[in-house]
């Protein structure tokens, strides 16, 4: 009777712990214990399986729990990893296997092997964009070398995380997991990799942010509009999440991330209305996004400015643009008028082809249509979500402005694509609901046949190339594992040796559009930060710094192919070499010119060969040569001296 005694009427729970503490762990065997010491045993004993049991439920509880948390985590994001894997290895692969080298391309990585080896950026090597994409494909080329795989593999992952980031705003937009499917494929098909491949990283990736901040933003609403407070705790993250992506879409394409930016304070400006928050919630929400802008800007910008390179980026990047727009401006007339002559035109299937691509163009009409339309039809309740699609959507398709051409249009699919899918089902149209998940199926199947004659057809092609010996792959450093045109690689390496041959110098300046390509060929040094001289990419003052690089004989062989008339000629600098330098040879793709003002030797130091400005070798000589006649005449007033003077 003494357990139910001593659990019911023994006291307090103090008294009860004083009784186990006074009791010995274990009575020995020969000792008579009293009825109080007995009891204290009963105590002590009770306690300790009580908190064995709770130390057992316990681990077990923290044995679901994690089991719990590890399946959940598993179901949420496993599905995204294994879907992303999917996407990279796709992109990569049509990217490598018939992805163009453009010059574009073999610039950038240019700049990386600049940097790689020593150059600053901005302010040894000309750089258009803000920072962020050389930094990663500089950090990949550094860990797997530097290779033109390596830009197609960062490709290939601005490639997977867009459509992932689609697929993620589509659910958040409403849309069900089939249409949101439906999309990614859509995008594969429409938005293949290898067309981004036109261009470089600094436009995709800022594409990638841009959606990132976009899909932070409708987290971000869900979670105020759930609690109905602009301040709360659980959205506050959503919210600086949604800046931190704006600043670093701004340091990966300077005027994306000025959009993205706009479009963010604008969606900050909607949702505070629409829970009717106080001024200085409002306040906090932007002092938000403000802050977290500037963090992610300024932890990217700051090794610029430490390195003493803040005043070339601001002239590349900021300065120059009025010269961008002047000469590299396309209309987006010019391509709707391209359309309709493809439409004309339309009876063969190469061009098919081209108005298949060329439809992209179209695609802001129904897009923004469907839009204005879903806000102006729009309830109260959901005017602020058509508000903040459309401003975002607005500031992809801002995005491809000034130059409305294939490399910038394409990035801005994604966004325009969402903003359509979202807003058509807000169109009142009569139609019979039996019919929709059978044309629904009959896309999906269609878009699969066509993603297996994707890679079936490129599987084939190289095999054809390979057996035929019309391809094959890139035989110099940099371009390992390319598919290339055998002629090509042919002329490439003959213009390669001769222009090897033209010039006394490792260091040659090549004036045309393919510099860059032929620096990695021939192993040549570029003297001058400009890796595409082209008139868009010498910045303000640019072209007049080379004139007097070559004035003071800084670097004495240039080979000009010059452009004539083309908007993009450096003008300035073609013609200054026409006129004021000696022509060497010609390679049949450009000629070799020899600046007079460098005096050379024929000795060389370190692999280097020696050369000096004329001038500052003639003013040495006129300092030598005057010091010596000084030297003789004091010489002679001496020995004249000594012989007139009488014995």
């Amino acid at each position: 009777m003494y357990p139910s005694r001593l659990l019911v009427g023994a006291g307090s729970a103090s008294h009860s712990r004083q009784l186990a503490a006074s009791a010995p762990s274990w009575p020995e065997p020969c000792r008579i214990l009293s009825i109080r010491q007995r009891r204290a045993v009963r105590v002590r004993r009770l306690c300790q399986s009580m908190s064995a049991c709770a130390k057992e439920r316990l681990r077990g509880e923290g044995r679901v729990s994690s089991s719990k948390r590890w399946s959940k985590a598993t179901k949420k994001y496993g599905g995204s990893l294994v879907g992303g894997l999917l996407l990279f290895a796709y992109g990569f692969f049509t990217n490598s296997s018939h992805g163009p080298i453009s010059w574009d391309q073999n610039w950038f990585l240019q700049v990386v092997h600049r940097l790689l080896t020593g150059d600053v950026l901005y302010r040894d090597v000309w750089f258009v964009a803000t920072p962020l994409s050389i930094y990663i494909t500089t950090a990949f080329a550094a860990l797997f070398g530097n290779e033109i795989l390596v830009i197609k593999a960062v490709m290939a992952l601005c490639f997977a995380s867009t459509c992932l980031l689609s697929y993620r705003i589509a659910l958040q937009l409403g849309q069900s997991r089939f249409s949101a499917v439906l999309m990614v494929m859509i995008l594969l098909i429409y938005y293949p990799s290898w067309m981004p491949g036109y261009n470089v990283p600094y436009t995709p990736m800022g594409y990638v942010f841009m959606l990132a901040s976009f899909s932070a933003v409708l987290s971000w609403r869900k979670s105020v509009r759930a609690v109905r407070h602009a301040a709360a705790r659980s959205a506050t993250r959503d919210l600086v999440a949604a800046g931190i992506s704006a600043g670093f879409c701004f340091a990966g394409k300077q005027n994306l991330g000025l959009y993205t930016l706009a479009a963010l304070c604008l969606a900050v400006v909607v949702v505070c209305r629409d829970v009717r928050a106080s001024v200085p919630h409002r306040s906090r929400a932007f002092a938000l996004v403000l802050a977290a802008f500037s963090l992610a800007a300024g932890v990217i910008l700051l090794p610029v400015w430490l390195s003493g390179a803040g005043v070339k980026l601001l002239d590349y990047g900021f300065f120059d643009q009025g010269s961008y727009m002047r000469y590299a401006q396309i209309g987006y007339r010019t391509q709707l008028g391209a359309f309709v002559s493809l439409t004309r035109d339309a009876v063969s299937l190469r061009k098919l082809g081209a108005l298949y691509r060329q439809l992209q163009f179209i695609l802001p009409i129904p897009a923004f249509a469907a839009l204005l339309w879903s806000w102006v039809r729009a309830s109260s309740d959901k005017r602020g979500l058509a508000t903040i699609v459309l401003v975002f959507v607005a500031a992809a398709f801002a995005g491809v402005f000034p130059r409305v051409d294939t490399a910038h249009m394409i990035c801005a699919v994604p966004a325009l694509l969402l903003g359509f899918v979202w807003a058509y089902p807000n169109i009142d149209f009569s139609v019979n609901t039996f019919w929709i998940p059978l044309a629904r199926m009959a896309i999906l199947l269609g878009l699969g046949v066509r993603l297996a004659y994707e890679v079936v057809g490129s599987v084939r092609w190289m095999a054809y190339g390979i057996r035929s010996g019309k391809y094959q792959f890139a035989p110099w450093p940099g371009f390992h594992g390319v598919f290339l045109l055998s002629d090509f690689i042919e002329d490439a390496e003959t213009q390669a040796e001769m222009l090897k041959a033209s010039a006394a110098s490792q260091e040659v300046f090549i004036l045309s559009p393919p510099a860059a390509f032929y620096y990695h060929v021939t192993g040549l040094r570029n003297p001058t930060p400009f890796d595409f001289p082209l008139s868009t990419a010498f910045g303000l003052h640019g072209q007049a710094e080379g004139i007097e690089a070559l004035e003071r004989g800084e670097f004495c062989w240039v080979c000009l192919s010059p452009l004539g008339s083309h908007s993009f000629a450096p003008v300035l600098l073609e013609t200054y070499v026409q006129q004021h330098m000696e022509p060497v040879r010609s390679t049949g793709w450009c000629t070799m010119y020899r600046n007079p003002r460098c005096c050379f030797e024929t000795s060389w130091r370190g692999g280097k060969q020696r050369g000096a400005s004329c001038a500052g070798a003639a003013e040495s000589c006129a300092g030598i040569s005057g010091w010596l006649v000084l030297r003789s005449r004091t010489i002679g007033v001496h020995f004249h001296s000594a012989v007139s003077k009488p014995s």
